[in-house]
C-alpha cells in the first residue's frame, strides 16, 4: 500500500511505544523501548514490511497452500491485504479500532489480519469453539467495531452468533462474513468476497493515512482463561518479530521450507511459528489444515512436501500409528509446543522419518533433541 510521505522510522517507533507506556497492564517504560531499540532486539521493520518484500521479488511464489489445493501468491496476498485494508478505511475505521477475527485456518485469516494490522485496525483473536459467553466478553473488553466469521463452521451458525452479539456488545457495528454459503441471506452482514470483488482492479497507488511502526500493536489474543475470564495479551510488530529472528536462525529457516499448519491460527504457536517465522521472516510456504486429521495431514505432507510441522505431542502418537506411515515418503522437522518425553516411546522407531525433533518449552527456552 502507498504511504503519504517517507518518515523517520526510529523517532516514529519511539513515539507510537509512548502509547504504551505507563499503563498498568504493560511493563514497558520509555528507558526499556530505548533499551530494545538501540541494541536492536527491537527492529524497525513491521511483518507488513516483510510482506510487501516477499510481494515485490517473488510476487509468484507460493504462499499460502489449503487443503483443497487452493493455492495463493504472495503477491495476491499482498494485493488483497492492501484491498481489505482499504475497504476498512472507506467504512470509517481508523488506527487504534479492534476487530475480531473468529476463523478456522482458512487463507482469509492471514490477509484479514494483515490488512487490518496495515491501516492501524489492531485484530483480535477469537477462538472458533467460543460462544456467546466468551465472545460478547471478549468483543465488549476490546471495544470491538467489527468482527470477521465465517457464515457457519463444523455445524455451527457462526453468522447467527455474530449478529446476535450486536444488540449486546455497544461498540460492534459491522459482521463480516467469510466464505458465505447459498442462498445467502448474510442478515446485513458484509460478505468478504463481495467486499473485496467491489474493489478488485482499484488502483493500488492511492496514499493511505496510516504508516505501520514496530512498536504499534499488531494483535491482540487470548489466553483460554483456566482459572478465571480469558486474558488479553497485546503483542507489538517489534516484539514478536525479534522472537521470529531468532527461530529462523536457531533452526535455519529459509524459502524453500514448506510449513503444515494443523494447530489453529489463532493460538500463538501457529501464528507465531509457523505463520510469522516461517511464512513471513523465512519467506516460507505453508500448508493449511483445517483440524487435526492424521490421515489428511499425512497426505498434505507427502503431497506438498513439508519440511516442518507444528504441533502437539499426541498428534506424534496418532502420526506414529498410522497404518501406512512407513509406506509414505516424508522427510520432515517437528516442532512440538510442549514436552515431547511422553511420546517418544511410540515414534522412537520411526528415526529415519525425522530430522529431528523440538520440544519448544517457552519462548526463551529451546531444548534441540536429536535422535541419535
Amino acid at each position: 500500500m502507498a504511504r503519504t510521505a517517507p518518515i523517520d522510522r526510529l523517532a516514529d517507533a519511539r513515539d507510537r511505544a509512548a502509547g504504551l507506556t505507563g499503563r498498568q497492564d504493560s511493563y514497558l517504560t520509555p528507558e526499556r523501548v530505548d533499551e530494545f531499540l538501540a541494541s536492536q532486539e527491537w527492529e524497525l521493520s513491521t511483518f507488513l514490511d516483510l510482506l510487501e518484500t516477499h510481494a515485490l521479488e517473488r510476487p509468484s511464489d507460493i504462499s499460502i497452500i489449503e487443503a483443497d489445493g487452493s493455492a495463493m501468491s504472495f503477491g495476491e496476498l499482498a494485493e488483497r491485504c492492501r484491498l481489505f485494508g482499504s475497504a476498512l478505511v472507506e467504512l470509517g475505521y481508523k488506527p487504534g479500532d479492534t476487530l475480531g477475527v473468529q476463523l478456522p485456518n482458512w487463507s482469509e485469516f492471514a490477509w484479514v489480519v494483515l490488512g487490518a494490522a496495515s491501516v492501524g485496525v489492531h485484530p483480535v483473536f477469537i477462538h472458533t469453539p467460543y460462544r456467546s459467553f466468551e465472545m460478547e466478553y471478549i468483543l465488549s473488553l476490546c471495544q470491538a467495531k467489527g468482527v470477521v466469521v465465517p457464515q457457519s463452521y463444523r455445524g455451527y451458525d457462526h453468522l447467527k452468533l455474530a449478529t446476535d452479539l450486536r444488540a449486546r456488545v455497544t461498540t460492534l457495528e459491522d459482521v463480516f462474513v467469510a466464505r458465505p454459503e447459498e442462498p445467502i441471506d448474510l442478515c446485513g452482514a458484509i460478505s468478504l468476497p463481495e467486499l473485496l470483488g467491489q474493489r478488485a482492479g482499484t488502483a493500488s497507488g492511492v496514499p493511505l493515512p496510516w504508516h505501520p511502526a514496530s512498536t504499534d500493536l499488531f494483535v491482540i489474543m487470548f489466553t483460554s482463561g483456566t482459572t478465571n475470564r480469558p486474558k488479553g495479551v497485546m503483542h507489538l510488530h517489534a516484539n514478536l518479530l525479534n522472537a521470529c529472528r531468532k527461530y529462523v536462525d536457531s533452526f535455519g529457516l529459509t524459502s524453500e521450507d514448506r510449513w503444515l499448519i494443523v494447530t489453529p491460527l489463532t493460538h500463538l504457536t501457529a501464528f507465531g511459528i509457523a505463520f510469522l517465522a516461517g511464512g513471513l521472516a523465512a519467506g516460507s510456504s505453508l500448508v493449511l489444515l483445517e483440524s487435526w486429521e492424521p490421515e489428511a495431514a499425512l497426505e498434505l505432507a507427502e503431497t506438498y512436501h513439508v519440511t516442518h510441522f507444528v504441533g502437539a505431542p499426541p498428534m506424534l502418537i496418532d502420526i506414529s500409528r498410522s497404518p501406512d506411515l512407513l509406506s509414505r515418503d516424508l522427510s520432515w522437522n517437528l516442532l512440538t509446543s510442549s514436552s515431547v518425553a511422553s511420546v517418544i516411546v511410540d515414534i522412537v522407531d520411526l528415526e529415519y522419518l525425522f530430522w529431528n525433533i523440538v520440544c519448544i518449552i517457552s519462548a526463551e527456552f529451546l531444548v534441540d533433541m536429536p535422535f541419535e
